[in-house]
């Protein structure tokens, strides 16, 4: 496993403001992927989310991402 990076502190800190919203109901958190690619070292994060108070859905996708050359 990564040790604790700032790619992994910016997605906690993301986490929590979007669960938070979700939380209060504003949101609705509809998808998550958390990809870490061994061979390449690099990692991928995308939450996907819509507003509850909408006539139609309107999704959106935060994506973070990082490779190897970032990290050393």
């Amino acid at each position: 496993m990564f040790d604790p990076t700032a790619f992994e502190n910016m997605k906690v800190v993301l986490e929590g403001a979007v669960y938070d919203r979700d939380f209060i109901g504003d949101i609705l958190v509809i998808n998550r992927d958390d990809i870490v690619n061994l061979s390449t070292m690099s990692r991928s994060y995308k939450i996907e989310m819509e507003l509850k108070k909408q006539t139609r859905p309107f999704p959106l996708a935060v994506p973070l991402s990082y490779t190897l050359p970032y990290i050393t």
